[in-house]
């Protein structure tokens, strides 16, 4: 059986978290061979490997979202989008519901440059008739580069290598999903989605908090990665979350409920019968959390809380 394990930003550059989640996966199941599928932001020559990869592990393929061939290349082929592909990239940009199936055929079906793509006159058209109905309060200019940095990444997913396997993995929703339903519309093959955190919400997190996104930009930005989000929940067999508010959560999203689970993280309560208990007269309540510090986590709240 081959498994095609999909993570972004952590395996195997990344200590703990989902990273030793993945390890302690491949490690208990040594009759399985893992395509490791990692997606990082661009590429990194100081990087080291943080795990001894297992020996089940035949090939770990890696996509930077950031590398692609996004350049001022007058010899690129144009790319001349059919109606139907116009009208689903169009739902997909600015619209609701895009029929991903058509999106995932068109980069697995023809030979594309982002560059030719999202210079094209098909996609100046789309930007500028949502821009005109829309945004006319800015620069044409910064909204049509916006929109070309926006979809860039998603389109170097969607454009990447695949692999046949028996079953599609991905260890959140996001890019490392898209690179999931992709393979699971091509070659009709389970997909499993395990959500350790909710990657639709903390991306909109990031983006209210960001400098790099000015207001008028964040509700593009969020509403790109609900609509990544609807697509992973759409394709997967299998949506599995590690609490209950998570899997609601999830539902609100947009996931079938039916297609959710709950597998709690486990924790081995008889290591730590050993510790020594708190005084009776200590009048205070100590509180003790097991975390990376990391502004996603909100350790401010916490303390504060």
């Amino acid at each position: 059986m081959k498994v095609c394990l999909i993570v972004e930003g952590a395996y195997p550059y990344v200590n703990g978290g989902v990273s030793s989640w993945m390890q302690g996966l491949m490690l208990a199941m040594p009759d399985v061979e893992f395509v490791v599928q990692s997606i990082a932001a661009s590429p990194d020559a100081n990087l080291q490997f943080k795990y001894q990869i297992p020996s089940n592990v035949s090939e770990i393929q890696e996509v930077y979202l950031l590398d692609d061939d996004y350049v001022n290349n007058k010899t690129q082929k144009k790319v001349a989008l059919t109606g139907e592909e116009y009208d689903a990239f169009e739902n997909l940009m600015f619209e609701s519901n895009p029929d991903w199936d058509v999106i995932i055929r068109f980069f697995s079906e023809k030979e594309v440059s982002l560059n030719a793509l999202l210079s094209g006159k098909d996609f100046f058209k789309m930007t500028l008739d949502y821009y005109n109905a829309n945004f006319r309060r800015v620069a044409f200019s910064d909204f049509l580069w916006t929109m070309r940095s926006l979809y860039l990444p998603l389109f170097t997913i969607l454009k990447s290598r695949t692999e046949k396997a028996d079953l599609y993995h991905s260890v959140s929703s996001g890019y490392a999903g898209i690179w999931g339903c992709m393979q699971k519309s091509l070659y009709k093959r389970p997909f499993l989605m395990t959500e350790h955190g909710l990657y639709t919400r903390e991306r909109e997190e990031e983006i209210i908090k960001a400098d790099w996104v000015s207001g008028i930009y964040k509700d593009i930005w969020i509403g790109q990665f609900k609509k990544i989000g609807e697509c992973c929940y759409q394709y997967a067999d299998k949506v599995v979350s590690l609490f209950e508010d998570a899997r609601r959560f999830q539902i609100e999203l947009g996931c079938d409920e039916n297609k959710t689970m709950v597998i709690p993280n486990g924790v081995n309560y008889q290591k730590f019968e050993g510790i020594r208990q708190k005084e009776n007269q200590d009048p205070y309540i100590n509180v003790g959390a097991v975390l990376r510090v990391t502004p996603i986590k909100d350790v401010k709240t916490m303390i504060s809380a």
